[in-house]
C-alpha cells in the first residue's frame, strides 16, 4: 500500500512530496520528490515500484545507490586484491581509478555510456588497448564481487555494456644485430649491477620480470642447476634449468651478497627501480621499442631455435599452458627458416 504526503517549508509553502510503499514480503520503500512536476514524478515512482513488486521484478537499490564506486573499490582493495597473485599491479590500477572522477558515481549511476566516454578519453591519451582493457576489468570484477559476495543488488554491470578496445597483435620484437651487447654495455653504467644481471638472467631463463624479482637464494640449486618458482602467473609451480651463463649470473650476484641468507632475493631491485634503470640503459644503448618482457620473447625464441629442445620441454621451462599462448613466442628468424628448407 502506498501513501503520499506533502512536504512544506517553515513558511508553510509546498516544496515537494514524500512517498512510502509498504507491501507484504518486501522492505518498506520511501522517496522524496521536489521541484517541477514533483507530484507527477511521485505518482510515476509509486506506480512503477508497485508494478515491479507485483510481477516480481522489484530490486531494492538503496544500498547500491548509497555506495559510490570509490567506496566499493576501497572495499575491493581491502578484501579481494590481497588474495591475488597480481595484487601489486591491481593495487596500482585501483589507485588510479580512485583519482578518476568516475569514482564519485554511485554504483547505480555509473553507466555504459559514461564508461564508453572514459574509453574514448583513454584512447585519445594514447593508452594501449591492453592497459584500457585491464583497467576496465577492475570495474567489471568489482561489480561482480559486489553482487555475488557482498549481496548488493545492482541491476547491471556497466563494464559489460561497453565495447572493449581490441587487443593488439602479439609482439614479435627480437634482439637484432649488436643490440644485446649494446644493452649489456649500457648497464655497466647503472648504479646497481643487478640491472645487467637481471637482463642476462631473463634471456637465459625466459622468466617473467615478477618471477625474477621474487627469486630467492633458497629457490636455486647450483648443484642441480635449477631455479624453483613456487608461485607463477599461470598458477602452480615450475622448475627452470639453468644454463652456464645463468650460473655465471648467480656467481656474480653471490659475490655482491657475501652475507646472503636463503630468504634474501637474488636480484634486490624494486619493480619501479628496474623499470627506470632499464629505460635509462635503453636510451644509452640507443635501442627503441624493446620492453623488458620482450627479453622473454627472445629467450623462448632462442630455445625454439635449439634443435636439441622439443616444444613440450620448452613449454615446461617457460611455463606456457597451451599452444596458442606459446605460439606468440614462437618467433624463429625468417632467414633460419629458409636455411631449414635446404636441409
Amino acid at each position: 500500500m502506498a501513501s503520499i504526503s506533502e512536504k512544506r517549508n517553515a513558511a508553510g509553502q509546498l516544496i515537494g512530496y514524500r512517498a512510502q510503499i509498504r507491501k507484504a514480503g518486501f522492505p518498506a520503500q520511501s522517496k522524496n520528490f521536489t521541484g517541477r512536476d514533483a507530484l507527477a514524478k511521485v505518482n510515476m515512482w509509486v506506480t512503477t515500484t508497485e508494478a515491479q513488486m507485483v510481477v516480481d521484478t522489484f530490486v531494492d537499490l538503496r544500498q547500491a545507490k548509497a555506495m559510490t564506486v570509490r567506496e566499493a573499490l576501497k572495499r575491493y582493495l581491502r578484501e579481494i586484491t590481497p588474495t591475488k597473485k597480481g595484487r601489486a599491479q591491481e593495487t596500482a590500477r585501483i589507485n588510479a581509478w580512485l583519482k578518476d572522477p568516475i569514482a564519485d558515481y554511485s554504483l547505480t549511476n555509473l553507466s555504459g555510456p559514461i564508461l564508453a566516454e572514459w574509453i574514448r578519453k583513454q584512447q585519445a591519451a594514447k593508452l594501449s588497448a591492453s592497459t584500457i582493457r585491464n583497467n576496465l576489468c577492475i570495474i567489471g570484477n568489482m561489480y561482480t564481487i559486489a553482487v555475488k559476495k557482498w549481496g548488493i543488488d545492482i541491476p547491471r554491470n556497466p563494464a559489460r555494456m561497453v565495447q572493449y578496445p581490441k587487443k593488439a597483435a602479439g609482439r614479435d620484437r627480437r634482439l637484432i644485430d649488436d643490440e644485446y651487447d649494446r644493452l649489456v654495455s649500457a648497464c655497466l653504467r647503472c648504479d646497481s649491477i643487478y640491472v645487467r644481471l637481471a637482463i642476462v638472467w631473463a634471456i637465459e631463463t625466459a622468466m617473467r620480470q615478477g618471477e625474477i624479482l621474487g627469486l630467492t637464494w633458497g629457490d636455486v640449486s647450483i648443484d642441480k642447476r635449477t631455479a624453483h618458482l613456487a608461485e607463477t602467473k599461470n598458477g602452480g609451480s615450475r622448475t627452470v634449468p639453468l644454463s652456464k651463463r645463468a650460473l655465471v649470473v648467480l656467481a656474480e650476484a653471490a659475490t655482491a651478497q657475501p652475507d646472503r641468507k636463503p630468504a634474501d632475493r637474488i636480484f634486490p631491485l624494486s619493480r619501479d627501480g628496474l623499470y627506470n634503470a632499464y629505460a635509462k640503459a635503453m636510451r644509452r644503448a640507443k635501442i627503441e621499442n624493446l620492453t623488458f618482457h620482450d627479453l622473454r620473447h627472445e629467450a623462448t625464441s632462442r630455445m625454439v631455435e635449439n634443435p636439441r629442445l622439443k616444444e613440450a620441454q620448452i613449454m615446461k621451462i617457460t611455463g606456457h599452458k597451451d599452444w596458442s599462448m606459446f605460439q606468440r613466442y614462437h618467433q624463429m628468424r625468417v632467414g633460419e627458416l629458409a636455411d631449414l628448407l635446404d636441409d
